[in-house]
């Protein structure tokens, strides 16, 4: 957080910045509100802005946003979903990478294949043993956390754990008395 100092700055489209009055974390680039200024002051919330001139500007900035950034609304005053009707209506800079993309697809449909082959693997024999169970797990982490459970199945943490937590999570009691009988 910058606090009260000051950094000089120059806006040409990024910003760059030529002081070295930056906190630690602090980017080089950002965003550019297509003013000229010399001194930015600290970040403040929009009506804290003391200087007319960076709460025009600030103003300007959000209405800006407003309509690249413009959401549907579920009912009113509950934001639903950006309203976009398809990738090509968000800005560029919201839309996935071509790479992630590709990334994505790949992964669903591997694993889309994966499971198509457990069925295939697994449907002419029911199972009733651990080595059965363990064909429906083939990744590595997957595996290596199958494995952990088969060793400690019957210990009292694990047992509290998925009573706790697991597909069917249970509420525990303190039980202050027996129950009579």
């Amino acid at each position: 957080m910058l606090g009260n100092r000051r950094a000089k700055v120059t806006w040409k489209g990024d910003l760059h910045v030529t002081g070295s009055n930056l906190g630690q974390g602090q980017h080089e680039t950002g965003e550019s509100i297509g003013k000229n200024c010399s001194d930015v002051p600290p970040a403040r919330l929009a009506g804290n802005n003391t200087l007319d001139v960076f709460q025009k500007h600030r103003e300007q900035e959000l209405e800006e946003r407003q309509q690249i950034y413009c959401w549907a609304t579920w009912k009113e005053g509950l934001p639903m979903t950006i309203a976009a009707g398809s990738k090509d209506d968000l800005p560029p800079n919201m839309r996935f990478h071509e790479q992630k993309r590709l990334h994505y697809e790949w992964t669903v449909i591997t694993g889309l294949m994966e499971m198509d082959l457990k069925y295939v693997y697994t449907l002419p024999r029911p199972g009733n043993a651990w080595k059965d169970f363990d064909q429906i797990f083939w990744r590595q982490k997957i595996a290596l956390l199958v494995k952990k459970v088969h060793q400690r199945w019957q210990d009292d943490e694990l047992f509290g754990y998925q009573f706790l937590n697991g597909t069917n999570p249970m509420l525990l009691r303190r039980s202050t008395s027996l129950p009579p009988g």
